[in-house]
């Protein structure tokens, strides 16, 4: 049986070996990605905006308290260039 070793990784034949905590890694990307091409299918990943009013949602983020301003200055930028919002 032909067998490679490179770092942390054994390959033999159809069977590789990684550590725990690099499987643990993948496994939660693949359930990331998972739910991601889920939403994209039911049509759920883009979902409507309730207001496409810039004002209204920066004040939502600093009234929640979550964010630091210098955050909130970004997506205000972001969303003044997006034609899709509008004050």
């Amino acid at each position: 049986m032909t067998r490679y070793v490179a770092g942390d990784y054994t390959i033999r034949m159809s069977v590789v070996t990684i550590p725990k905590t690099k499987y643990d890694a993948l496994k939660k990307k693949a359930r990331a990605y998972d739910i991601l091409a889920k939403k994209a299918k039911n049509g759920t990943f883009f979902d409507i905006p309730a207001t496409k009013n810039i004002t209204a949602i920066t004040k939502a983020f600093r009234a929640s308290g979550r964010y630091n301003e210098k955050f909130i200055e970004s997506v205000e930028k972001g969303l003044k260039q997006s034609i899709y919002f509008k004050e």
